[in-house]
């Protein structure tokens, strides 16, 4: 389930009640632990490629910080990125999707949530 204030993943534990799956929950927290919270965000962002203005804007980190985190995510060549005039955009590689895949069995949150709209 994605937070509703920023519209990304979150890591506490669902409650009663809560609609979000405890695997979900646990597998975003897995993976935040091996990459990091905010790459692990942007990870599960990218179901689509996204200027890195937006990414920013959604994530609420600076331009220099999501530079910084896209600069270890493409070293890791887990995103490629495009420059389109005065946009970069930016997109998960296959690469991603196979680490995504590992956690989430290959049917899991990066596949069924987009920012702002919860689970699809």
């Amino acid at each position: 389930m994605l937070d509703q204030k920023n519209g990304f993943p979150s890591t506490a534990l669902p409650g009663p009640g809560d609609p979000r799956s405890l695997t979900e929950a646990l597998a975003f927290r897995e993976l935040a632990s091996l990459v990091g919270h905010t790459r692990a965000e942007l990870l599960c962002l990218l179901d689509r490629p996204m200027t890195m203005g937006t990414v920013a804007a959604l994530v609420n980190i600076t331009p220099a910080g999501i530079t910084y985190h896209c600069d270890r995510l493409q070293d890791a060549r887990l995103i490629s990125r495009d420059r389109r005039g005065r946009e970069v955009w930016i997109e998960r590689t296959s690469r991603a999707q196979t680490l995504l895949d590992l956690f989430w069995l290959g049917g899991g949150i990066a596949h069924r949530t987009s920012p702002g709209r919860g689970v699809i």
